[in-house]
């Protein structure tokens, strides 16, 4: 088997059929030496229609190799997926993945050995945990997004979580005439509903993130930063060790 066989591009990369090994740059001499180096003195024998079916069969054990990697992977994510939901309905702090993780890892190695390095890809870190629940209740919004659309979308999220309507406290809005208008707004339209079930009047406030965002394009700080911007320059050429 000559080297040039031995090296396909695969998914974009020079990948050895040999040892599946990527070649870290795409040419002749890089793939030469891969190939003389660590193949060579086993493969050099198979020539001909010998050598074509070799190649035939390890590109082929290539690619059942890929898409096994592939579902493995996919199969990783939806469990990553599936525990942080688990953890967030039972009110875990999102932290307790990571131990779940070791529990899991645990006791494959005891009852599944050979399944551990498969449960050793599911991530559950904190990050992770929140990453997934953040993903998972997002509610996509398809055509207008009106006071009554984003109502109807929320009544509809309250009945698939089934939960009662007596546990909405407050809601918070980005301060919008849609969201707050004293008659079709959110806000109106959620009070009305919690009033037709007989709840209290829940508490409605605007979000501190968005209030920040207005204040900083409309107040102006010039007399403040300049003041700040000048103590620190003062103090960092002043001192005897500098950071930055």
């Amino acid at each position: 088997m000559s080297f040039s066989k031995a090296v396909v591009e695969h998914r974009g990369t020079p990948t050895c059929l040999i040892c599946t090994e990527n070649v870290a740059v795409h040419k002749e001499y890089n793939i030469k030496r891969h190939y003389s180096t660590r193949h060579a003195e086993k493969y050099a024998k198979h020539q001909g229609d010998e050598r074509e079916d070799r190649v035939a069969n390890l590109k082929t054990c290539l690619l059942r190799q890929q898409a096994s990697k592939s579902k493995e992977s996919d199969a990783a994510v939806e469990a990553s997926y599936v525990v942080s939901e688990m953890i967030a309905k039972a009110g875990k702090p999102f932290k307790d993945g990571e131990f779940i993780k070791k529990c899991m890892l645990q006791a494959a190695s005891i009852v599944c050995p050979e399944n551990k390095g498969q449960l050793s890809n599911i991530s559950l870190s904190a990050n992770t945990v929140a990453e997934r629940m953040s993903d998972l209740s997002v509610i996509p919004m398809h055509g207008q997004t009106t006071a009554q659309e984003i109502f109807r979308q929320l009544c509809d999220a309250i009945v698939d979580a089934g939960l009662p309507w007596k546990r909405f406290a407050g809601i918070t809005t980005d301060g919008a005439p849609s969201m707050t208008g004293r008659r079709n707004g959110l806000v109106a339209l959620v009070r009305r509903k919690l009033g037709e079930e007989g709840v209290e009047e829940a508490i409605a406030l605007h979000c501190i993130i968005h209030q920040q965002a207005l204040c900083s394009k409309y107040l102006k700080f010039d007399n403040v930063m300049s003041v700040v911007v000048k103590c620190i320059n003062h103090i960092r050429s002043r001192g005897l060790k500098q950071t930055s």
